[in-house]
């Protein structure tokens, strides 16, 4: 029998022995947890900014399971100095002298070998001192998920926090989309539009209504991801080459058919603003008109009203533009 000293001694170098691969492992494996959960925050939960105390763990962890790398890999290599050790194997050989022949070799370092003697695989040196062998899978999946779980406990608040923040942007947004959905919906050849609540998109969201078939003319409402309207524009197709004074009347036909629309939702009132054609747009679209290629842009502060023409070998097209953008929010 061996006394408590001892018997410490080998399980021990047994478990330092069958762990030192897996801590190198390990020392690998916690960036690679560190670099998904960040990966995760970053593009699915739309963090803004680092996790510096993640890092600062993660880092730590590292550094230990390299310097417990060494200590077992430094312990291992020379335990046959040890005094003890010599003394534990001074003791196998001393139960086994008599049954095996003296070339045959029965040291500690055959515990690592599942404590079967490399050449007499009928011995077991813990059953024959009667010591609990340690339980290896216990300690490999300890020292694996240990690290794994203080990372992911340190990550699972501020994903839930960073979720519970997406969600509330997500059905901000969706309530908006739905306002302008009910509003066109009947009266308007074509709607499409961002599903806020089928997935979450980082730059935001866009609703388009369409007057007529050809899709050329068109109303889109550009909302942020916290459901904040960015901008709403007015396109409208234009025949480039049609009388002026029926085209400008066409124009504000066009702009009132939306806006009357548009009137219905619960928009902000800067974006329900009827759109009037100004005199300075008015004066410049009739000297650019039927021109061919032509530009007439006013500014009107936080929107802008334009016209731009152009010829090309697919045809001729015009298209008038009023957009009001929301600087202020």
């Amino acid at each position: 029998m061996l006394d408590k000293r001892l018997e410490k001694k080998i399980k021990l170098y047994y478990i330092l022995l069958n762990i030192k691969t897996t801590l190198i492992w390990c020392a690998v494996l916690i960036p690679m947890a560190y670099i998904i959960l960040s990966f995760i925050d970053d593009t699915y939960l739309e963090a803004k900014e680092g996790y510096f105390l993640a890092m600062i763990v993660m880092i730590t962890l590292i550094v230990i399971y390299v310097f417990l790398a060494i200590y077992a890999s430094r312990k291992t290599a020379n335990m046959k100095k040890d005094p003890d050790y010599q003394e534990i194997e001074n003791k196998i050989s001393s139960v086994f002298i008599d049954k095996y022949d003296e070339d045959d070799e029965v040291s500690l370092v055959d515990i690592h070998k599942a404590t079967k003697a490399s050449k007499n695989k009928d011995i077991d040196v813990f059953k024959i001192f009667k010591i609990k062998e340690p339980n290896i899978t216990l300690y490999i999946l300890a020292l694996v998920f240990i690290p794994l779980l203080i990372m992911i406990t340190l990550y699972l608040p501020r994903f839930i926090t960073h979720k519970g923040l997406i969600d509330q942007k997500t059905e901000k947004a969706a309530i908006v989309i739905d306002d302008l959905k009910e509003a066109f919906k009947d009266d308007v050849y074509q709607i499409y539009y961002d599903d806020p609540r089928e997935e979450y998109y980082e730059y935001g969201y866009y609703f388009s209504a369409y007057m007529d078939y050809e899709m050329d003319t068109y109303l889109m409402v550009s909302i942020t991801e916290d459901g904040i309207v960015d901008y709403l524009s007015y396109y409208i197709d234009v025949d480039p080459y049609a009388d002026t004074e029926e085209t400008l009347t066409f124009i504000q036909d066009e702009l009132d058919r939306y806006y009357t629309l548009l009137e219905k939702t619960d928009l902000d009132d800067k974006f329900k603003v009827r759109p009037e054609l100004t005199d300075a747009f008015i004066e410049g679209f009739r000297e650019e008109y039927g021109t061919g290629d032509a530009t007439v842009t006013v500014s009107l502060g936080d929107s802008y009203m334009a016209y731009n023409a152009y010829e090309s070998e697919y045809g001729d097209y015009g298209t008038y533009t009023y957009s009001i953008t929301n600087y202020n929010y």
